[in-house]
């Protein structure tokens, strides 16, 4: 994502980690889908955290959809 060249986006989902850890509500009852989630919203921004420190990134902040957050707008 750091490349200058590179052409990918700086917005990342929630729903896209979601999908490439293979977690779905199908597999979850409600209450267990929620706090895994919860869990992993909490873990990427600990992990941005620390690449912030690191001098890696500029900053980040989630982004909103309504009152729903949809996923991270990292900065470089």
């Amino acid at each position: 994502m750091k490349n200058e060249k590179s052409n990918r986006s700086t917005n990342i989902t929630y729903q896209g980690i979601y999908e490439e850890l293979e977690i779905s509500k199908i597999n979850l009852n409600e209450r267990a889908y929620e706090n895994k989630t919860k869990k992993i919203r909490n873990h990427t921004k600990s992990i941005l955290e620390s690449w912030k420190l690191q001098n890696y990134i500029t900053n980040f902040e989630e982004y909103k959809d309504g009152k729903f957050i949809r996923g991270i707008n990292i900065n470089f």
